[in-house]
């Protein structure tokens, strides 16, 4: 047990601006992780937690339609491609292999207030 509070006690250590002061995203659940939020009066950070890394190295949030300032990893600030869909999507490429075991945080900034149609109910 001791362990496994060490390891959450390291992961928080990195990813906690992901986990403190948020709150819950306007999508819900994603089958590969979560997503929570953070809103200041000209912008919107949002932290996406990847549990499930894909096997095509992507993720898409349905319903995004604001646009991206700056996409990274929340651990070491590397930054990742996202796309934006002419069906309304958000794409991220994400790198070959999750560089948290336990869960990857991307960091993604927006101008403004979070423009989104829920993807789950």
């Amino acid at each position: 047990r001791v362990s496994i509070l060490s390891e959450m006690g390291k992961w928080m250590k990195v990813n906690g601006e992901a986990v403190y002061g948020t709150k819950a995203s306007p999508w819900g659940l994603f089958p590969w992780g979560r997503c929570t939020k953070k809103e200041a009066s000209k912008a919107t950070t949002l932290y996406f937690s990847v549990f499930e890394w894909p096997s095509d190295d992507k993720i898409v949030i349905p319903g995004f339609r604001t646009g991206v300032v700056s996409a990274k990893l929340l651990a070491n600030g590397a930054k990742v491609k996202t796309i934006s869909g002419k069906d309304g999507s958000l794409t991220v490429n994400l790198p070959a292999t999750a560089p948290d075991p336990i869960a990857t945080v991307i960091k993604v900034e927006i101008k403004g207030k979070i423009d989104s149609q829920p993807a789950f109910k």
